[in-house]
């Protein structure tokens, strides 16, 4: 499925561009959408676990599915990697109540988006960042986007630790999950 997707967006990229382009953007931009359609076919992480405080309950949340993906690529002065991809995506991030027990939370599936005024505590914006070559793609970073309204630093992409069991965190490496969608 992956090399028809690649066929067709190197079909679609060679016409709509008008100015010069050579085999290797054109390469550079399939690989770049390829990454994206991947990242959207991951499936949501479920995370439950115990909640803080003293009364022993459990909760779970949801991250994902990944949605609103897109790829872009740079061309750069390495010589081994001479672009840069960088495939942007959200996940929306869903919680549910409390339950007693973790089989409870576990079996939750009235998850909701957090009650609250500010649209960047329902979705979290995150990027993948590669390096690629013709002989290679490397991950060179994982970031999310930070942006708390309570916060005073101002708006910036960070890097982020990797999930390990979240799919869009391992896409174009070796550690790649096989989806079934």
């Amino acid at each position: 499925m992956w090399k028809l997707a690649l066929t067709l967006a190197l079909l679609t990229l060679g016409q709509s561009s008008s100015a010069p382009v050579d085999d290797s953007d054109l390469l550079a931009k399939a690989q770049a959408q390829v990454l994206a359609k991947k990242v959207e076919l991951c499936p949501p992480r479920d995370v439950v676990g115990p909640s803080s405080g003293k009364h022993h309950k459990w909760f779970k949340n949801r991250w994902g599915a990944p949605t609103d993906s897109f790829a872009s690529v740079k061309r750069t002065d390495d010589l081994l990697h001479p672009y840069e991809l960088t495939v942007e995506f959200s996940l929306p991030v869903l919680y549910g109540d409390e339950k007693s027990t973790e089989e409870e939370a576990r079996a939750d599936t009235n998850l909701l988006p957090l009650p609250s005024p500010f649209p960047q505590n329902k979705k979290s914006r995150n990027r993948n960042v590669y390096l690629w070559g013709k002989s290679e793609l490397v991950l060179k970073s994982r970031e999310v986007f930070y942006n708390s309204p309570f916060s005073q630093t101002p708006p910036a992409w960070g890097d982020r630790p990797p999930w390990p069991d979240a799919c869009w965190d391992w896409v174009g490496t070796d550690k790649e999950f096989k989806t079934s969608k």
